[in-house]
């Protein structure tokens, strides 16, 4: 991950979460080797996808301030359109 979101960490406890839960579902006998490795890699990679062209789009709103809203993943990191971001307001209004 890009430092430009400070995700990498929160990225390692879910992909461990993750894989722990599926690899509980294989010993339990609900789901096979086979599917539980498949269910983790397919979330990982959708989620790590997400992350990386987010990480993208916030890296190159830094380079160039004209490109950046209050939609930016810089700023955002990713709440839906219209939530506040607490960071940036508690450090503009004082608090």
């Amino acid at each position: 991950m890009c430092v430009d979101r400070g995700e990498a960490a929160n990225h390692g406890f879910t992909d461990v979460g993750n894989l722990v839960t599926q690899l509980k579902l294989w010993q339990e006998g609900v789901i096979t080797r086979q599917e539980a490795l498949a269910r983790y890699q397919t979330e990982v990679v959708k989620r790590g996808r997400e992350a990386v062209l987010a990480n993208r789009k916030a890296c190159l709103d830094a380079h160039d301030i004209r490109n950046m809203s209050v939609d930016s993943p810089m700023i955002n990191r990713g709440k839906p359109r219209g939530a506040r971001c607490t960071t940036y307001t508690r450090a503009h209004e004082g608090h």
